[in-house]
């Protein structure tokens, strides 16, 4: 975070940061490829079920790092950073990478509220699923999605609540609130 002059603040996050930052998520992907690859090459009368879930897993890690891996490249392509400025009058959200985000700038006078909004699931190990929203006074709604924002929206939010925009975080849960067991 820097300080531009007595009013503005601005986060910037450099082509080699958030491309460190995805080759940790790469090399994850590459562990995860490579411990499944070894229990179905290496371990003794394995089922066929559990043989096929296996390279499923190997295919699904394998896309995953490639996907990401071409996030790194473009970043990196484009050799530009990612910056977030929050003045007293705008919010200026600059993207290096037009196709993973667009880039945009509003006036806070525009600006209605922004949103976290988590949902939560009952009864499930499924992870809650955060969604970050800038809702305008038009009516209409800017979504960021965490891992292409370059910034943590969090962070703007915050700043972009101390300057007077109403920050509103809510939780949704959903799913059955009874667990049924089966016997």
């Amino acid at each position: 975070m820097e300080k531009n002059n007595t009013s503005d603040i601005q986060f910037v996050k450099t082509a080699r940061q958030f491309a460190f930052e995805k080759g940790i998520l790469v090399f994850v992907c590459i562990i995860v490829v490579a411990c499944f690859l070894g229990v179905a090459l290496f371990a003794d009368d394995l089922p066929a079920l559990f043989l096929i879930a296996c390279g499923f897993a190997c295919l699904v890690g394998v896309g995953l790092a490639i996907k990401i891996i071409r996030e790194i490249n473009n970043v990196l392509a484009a050799g530009l950073d990612w910056k977030v400025t929050v003045s007293d009058q705008t919010l200026d959200w600059f993207s290096p990478v037009p196709e993973q985000m667009e880039s945009f700038t509003v006036s806070l006078d525009h600006i209605a509220n922004v949103k976290v909004l988590t949902t939560r699931y009952n009864n499930s190990k499924r992870t809650p699923k955060i969604e970050y929203l800038i809702e305008k006074t038009d009516g209409k709604t800017i979504e960021l999605d965490r891992q292409m924002s370059g910034i943590a929206p969090r962070k703007v939010f915050e700043e972009l609540k101390r300057r007077g925009v109403l920050l509103e975080m809510d939780t949704i849960t959903k799913g059955s609130r009874v667990k049924i067991h089966q016997s």
